[in-house]
């Protein structure tokens, strides 16, 4: 997904609320936010690294860190995160941008709830790694 698919997902949520804003600044600190709420309580597969010479955020499983994604430059810029994120993704930026503390805590609830599931799948495969040993300690 783009990050203009992104923000265009995000503004279809928030119809009839805030509106997305049109500082990109912001938008693009929004962004940064969300992917450091997602880190904070997801592990995304594609933010797995084992080079300590990039930003990271945490610990992932074995010797594995979970880095800092690439922020996009432009609207037609793939976004830096595994495709079953991105509704969760625009869920937690549009809890973050809605008026009514009602609608924050509904996107920021259906984005949870989303990052549950794709936790289960992440955990299932990272357990079925190990037993390879694929994450063991170098």
């Amino acid at each position: 997904m783009t990050y203009g698919d992104l923000k265009n997902q995000i503004a279809m949520l928030l119809i009839g609320d805030n509106d997305l804003p049109k500082d990109e600044a912001k938008v693009l600190a929004g962004l940064k936010f969300a992917y450091i709420e997602l880190a904070d309580i997801s592990t995304p597969l594609k933010w797995l690294t084992l080079n300590k010479d990039v930003s990271i955020m945490r610990q992932g499983p074995g010797s594995y860190w979970v880095r800092m994604p690439d922020m996009p430059l432009d609207t037609t810029d793939e976004l830096d995160i595994d495709s079953e994120l991105t509704p969760a993704l625009a869920r937690f930026m549009a809890s973050n941008i809605a008026k009514e503390i009602q609608m924050k805590n509904y996107h920021r609830r259906l984005g949870s709830e989303l990052l549950k599931k794709y936790d289960a799948k992440v955990r299932e495969y990272i357990l079925n790694q190990e037993s390879k040993g694929a994450y063991a300690d170098a």
